[in-house]
């Protein structure tokens, strides 16, 4: 990263949400290993799976 936040991004639909996490200052901003996909019907609410994201990465 370049010193600054990463951004959170999610592709969430009635099946899968995905996240990954991308450095807005990069040539190439997708932090590839970053991507995740959980079943929406495992949480409750979409802050729910995105908090799940954020604690299981550590960002």
């Amino acid at each position: 990263m370049s010193g600054s936040r990463p951004l959170l991004l999610a592709d969430v639909g009635g099946t899968n949400a995905r996240f990954a996490l991308a450095d807005a200052n990069a040539a190439d901003p997708l932090l590839a290993d970053s991507i995740c996909r959980y079943p929406v019907a495992e949480f409750p609410s979409l802050a729910d799976a995105a908090r799940h994201y954020l604690q299981a990465t550590g960002a």
